[in-house]
Order: C-alpha cells, then sequence, then structure tokens
C-alpha cells in the first residue's frame, strides 16, 4: 500500500473513532441491556477468509451506540461494514440472538471491494 493509501486508512479510522465517541452510550440507548458478544467472520468470493474469525465481548457500560466494523482486506478503501441501525433495533426489540451479513461498501483499485461479513450477535438483558 502506498502512502496515500495509509494516510486514508488512518484518516478513515480516526473519522469511525470520532463518530464512535460522539454517539451515545449503547447503556443509554437500550437500558436493559447487561452483555453483548458479537461473532465476526469475513468472506470473499463466498469463500471464507482465514484469519477473519472474531468474537467481540461489548462493554455495555462504556460501550458506544455505534456498530461500524472496518473491512479486514488491506487493499480497502472506504470500506466497512455499518450495522448500527440493524443492531439498534434488534437491541431495543429485547431479541437475544440475530445474525446476518453486509457486504463491503468500499473499493480496491478500481472494482467494489465485495468483502463480506457475517455477523452473530448474542445479548443478554436485565429482566
Amino acid at each position: 500500500m502506498n502512502l496515500r493509501g495509509w494516510q486514508n486508512r488512518r484518516t478513515a479510522r480516526s473519522d469511525r473513532w470520532k463518530r464512535e465517541n460522539d454517539a451515545p452510550r449503547l447503556r443509554d440507548e437500550v437500558p436493559q441491556l447487561e452483555a453483548l458478544r458479537l461473532n465476526l467472520e469475513e468472506f470473499s468470493g463466498g469463500h471464507r477468509v482465514v484469519g477473519t474469525s472474531r468474537i467481540q465481548h461489548v462493554v455495555v457500560a462504556q460501550a458506544s451506540s455505534r456498530f461500524e466494523i472496518p473491512c479486514g482486506d488491506s487493499k480497502c478503501e472506504d470500506g466497512g461494514h455499518d450495522l448500527t441501525r440493524e443492531a439498534l433495533q434488534q437491541l431495543r426489540a429485547g431479541r437475544e440472538a440475530f445474525n446476518g451479513s453486509s457486504v463491503c461498501s468500499g473499493r480496491v483499485g478500481e472494482r467494489p471491494c465485495e468483502r463480506t461479513l457475517e455477523y452473530a450477535f448474542q445479548a443478554k438483558y436485565q429482566r
């Protein structure tokens, strides 16, 4: 990746962090939420991308209400997955488990990135 590419990724990361910091806290958006875990894995061309499977445990008391996941492809520019709307809708409805997929919004060179993120949320609520 050239210098311009690194600068673009650094700027995108800083912008994402600012959006997360400026967003309401998750505990304020879903007060009954006690615990949250995300299972994430990326696919390209229908095949699992080795090394992209991960579990994220969310610290609900401190977490942002934004759920933006960057694309794992180092060559992808302006990409990522914004799961915020779907996640908040499901969490506010009290769903304990939900999953889905998101196609990256970025590009690799002149073509769309097309890397897909498969996600599964598992939530625990205060009763």
